[in-house]
């Protein structure tokens, strides 16, 4: 039988055992946690420059449209409407022609 003093010994180890396996678990689930954050905060930016590109891109196509539809003298009413550009767009864009 363990004497008093190895009993607490034991105890001892135990307790700092238990603690060690707390702090370990607690670092893991922060690390986890930070992951998520992290991988939430990337998909999120991610997602929106490259909303932000397919925006750019659909825009520089309906100036391309827009241009190749004033050369046709369309009337500018319907390319607003077509287009969804405004009346200054498609009239700056008429200038480059």
């Amino acid at each position: 039988m363990p004497t008093p003093e190895q009993q607490a010994y034991n105890r001892f180890v135990e307790n700092r055992r238990i603690e060690m396996s707390v702090k370990e678990t607690a670092t893991y689930e922060g690390f986890q946690d930070g992951m998520e954050k992290g991988f939430d905060k990337g998909l999120e930016k991610g997602f929106e420059k490259g909303l932000e590109k397919v925006e750019e891109k659909i825009k520089d196509r309906n100036f391309d449209i827009t241009k190749k539809l004033l050369q046709k003298n369309i009337d500018k009413e319907v390319i607003m409407a077509s287009t969804g550009l405004s009346m200054e767009e498609i009239e700056a864009l008429e200038k480059e022609l």
